[in-house]
């Protein structure tokens, strides 16, 4: 009998930290997150990216399920107020819209940028000191 209590509590005990492990993918409010400033829009983009994008403390769990399972965890609750922040700006900073094609963009214009420096680099040590200064 003893047994059976203990089997039924630990599947009670699993069962309930399944629940909780499929709530993040779809709760709308989430431990220590403050949504209540953002516009549904807004509030629904803060949720995709608190579900998509990884906590930082090692936990290997994504942002929103990190906020559910360890509601203590001081790198989700950080990171989740950035992110609250952000989504709640009219227009986010330039830096944080970049994304891949604009981080290309933007390394692909400060290579030639390097590359124009070093011409004219070349070029006025070549003015400074003509083809055999030295031996004079």
């Amino acid at each position: 009998m003893k047994s059976l209590c203990l089997r039924s509590a630990g599947l009670c005990l699993l069962g309930a930290c399944m629940l909780l492990a499929q709530d993040w993918k779809s709760a709308d409010t989430l431990p220590g997150v403050d949504l209540t400033t953002l516009t549904a829009a807004q509030k629904t983009t803060a949720l995709k990216i608190l579900r998509d994008h990884g906590c930082s403390c090692g936990c290997n769990m994504k942002l929103a399920e990190c906020r559910v399972v360890d509601p203590n965890c001081s790198f989700s609750k950080g990171l989740a107020a950035a992110i609250i922040d952000v989504a709640g700006m009219d227009k986010p900073p330039r830096h944080l819209v970049l994304g891949k094609v604009g981080f290309d963009n933007v390394t692909r214009h400060l290579r030639t940028q390097l590359e124009e420096i070093e011409r004219q680099k070349d070029e006025a040590l070549a003015a400074d000191f003509p083809e055999g200064w030295a031996a004079a």
